[in-house]
């Protein structure tokens, strides 16, 4: 059965501490914090180095980090500093130094790889077996409230028949006139932004679309 992670996306200090002081009322298992560099897409986040580690003190949560930046090798430090103890990064980041994400083991972070929407299944098919779980983008990368590009399950399905024991996630535009359809596309996670944040009442709105899917 699926389940829903409500994802953060910020590059402000005070609405970050917002979310997570409101996420101590979700009944998650786990929280993504997403990180954005200006440079693997044209939007700037808080990065981890910006991140007081005394504000996630508040999460009763496991902390995921989805890294749209390049280079993620050298954030790994920063995220186990932090109590993250899963990390994506994209494909089109370490495609040609594939070894490299490995140096998060040595942290003893689980390692996600990242596919954006465009990209298909036989360019990372050498490395899936590298990778803890595979995260889909449903939007392109980059920006909260991004349209949901509903092609991306076909792939999901696609790699699912290939890879049945590997964990599959999405994040990208999911909300209430979408979230039966990418269950029942059997991903494992469903992360969630705008579709949470961009609520009058986020935990409503998180609690109606568990029930959805439920």
């Amino acid at each position: 059965m699926s389940q829903i992670v409500p994802a953060i996306l910020t590059d402000d200090k005070d609405k970050f501490s917002y979310f997570v002081q409101k996420l101590k009322e979700f009944k998650c298992d786990w929280v993504q914090v997403d990180f954005a560099d200006n440079k693997f897409v044209p939007h700037k986040t808080l990065l981890p180095d910006d991140i007081d580690a005394f504000v996630l003190t508040n999460l009763t949560q496991k902390l995921e980090a989805h890294l749209m930046t390049v280079e993620p090798v050298q954030y790994f430090m920063s995220l186990y500093q932090l109590g993250f103890q899963r990390v994506a990064m994209h494909w089109e980041a370490v495609s040609e130094d594939v070894d490299s994400v490995q140096t998060a083991k040595e942290y003893g972070l689980e390692i996600g790889l990242a596919i954006n929407p465009e990209t298909s299944i036989d360019e990372v098919k050498e490395a899936v077996d590298i990778f803890d779980y595979i995260l889909f983008l449903s939007v392109t990368p980059g920006k909260q409230g991004g349209e949901f590009i509903p092609e991306v399950l076909n792939k999901i399905k696609e790699f699912k028949n290939m890879h049945p024991s590997k964990e599959v996630n999405i994040d990208g535009g999911v909300n209430a006139t979408n979230i039966e359809e990418v269950a029942e596309a059997g991903v494992d996670k469903i992360i969630i932004g705008s579709g949470i944040w961009y609520s009058d009442d986020p935990l409503s709105a998180y609690n109606s679309l568990e029930k959805m899917i439920d």
